[in-house]
């Protein structure tokens, strides 16, 4: 998949099989309830889930294919199996309990990232979540914690959610860590970030043995000058020309990675802000 495109491996990916998951993730974000489309073919005596999506504020439906309303959806799904088609939707918080068969009471808000278990894959997962939501004009209301496009420190409001009572005991499907076990691990991480080797690295001036080493090359005289003009005398001032030309190069090339060194230590700087924050948000339990 590309970044920031919504194309046919995109489609495919989350249209045919993920499409649950980036619900879920879309959910994690602006905390709308999920839709899924359930059909019954000709002849079935059952209905049974074929694709899932988000109800956005405006009533229409939204997953990978676009933003568009419950009965295109429904026409659609009629049209491709032949048959009968509803609608459930459900509280995006409550939806681990009430479609699969865990503990009606449980409320894992969490569970779209089961099959997403890694940060690589919840970062492509949510990035596709947040590319929806600004293609549907739903954008703005994602927090700025989650919005990475955006550098401003400020404060930003809660998101008004439901009441989710907290199980007394982990429920099957549930990890059971705690929010004390979570700040510890999320400030384990942000002292596991090397700001002081990247700062120190950021800082390093040019070596001085470099200037020095041009200046005096540099500095070496016309070759010709001394030789006469025999084919030695040429090629000797050509290789001087070309060592002070590398050396430059070398320069500006240290240069620019002194520039990528900074622009890192400053990401890094940022990454264990944002890190720290989380951690104090777990600790008061928000």
């Amino acid at each position: 998949m590309t970044a920031g495109t919504i194309d046919d491996e995109a489609r495919t990916f989350f249209g045919h099989g993920f499409c649950l998951f980036l619900s879920g993730a879309i959910y994690s974000l602006v905390n709308v309830d999920i839709c899924t489309v359930y059909v019954r073919r000709p002849g079935e005596g059952h209905f049974r889930p074929v694709h899932s999506g988000v109800i956005t504020p405006d009533g229409r439906f939204l997953d990978i294919f676009g933003h568009r309303t419950t009965d295109t959806i429904k026409a659609a799904y009629r049209e491709a199996f032949g048959g009968d088609v509803y609608l459930r939707t459900v509280d995006g918080q409550y939806y681990h309990a009430e479609v699969t068969d865990v503990d009606e009471d449980s409320c894992d808000t969490r569970w779209w990232q089961e099959e997403f278990d890694t940060p690589a894959k919840q970062a492509v997962l949510l990035h596709f979540a947040r590319l929806l939501l600004h293609k549907s004009g739903y954008g703005d209301r994602i927090p700025l914690m989650a919005r990475p496009e955006l550098r401003a420190r400020t404060p930003q409001k809660p998101v008004a959610r439901k009441p989710c009572p907290r199980p007394a005991a982990p429920t099957r499907k549930e990890t059971g860590m705690s929010i004390p076990e979570d700040v510890a691990r999320l400030n384990a991480l942000a002292g596991s970030i090397p700001l002081g080797q990247l700062q120190q690295l950021s800082e390093a001036e040019l070596p001085p043995e470099l200037l020095d080493a041009r200046r005096a090359l540099s500095e070496s005289g016309d070759a010709r000058s001394i030789l006469g003009g025999t084919q030695e005398a040429a090629e000797a001032d050509n290789a001087l020309s070309h060592a002070v030309a590398k050396l430059d190069q070398a320069t500006e090339v240290y240069q620019m990675f002194k520039s990528h060194l900074t622009e890192a230590f400053q990401a890094a700087a940022r990454a264990k802000q944002h890190i720290e924050q989380a951690a104090g948000y777990h600790g008061r339990g928000l």
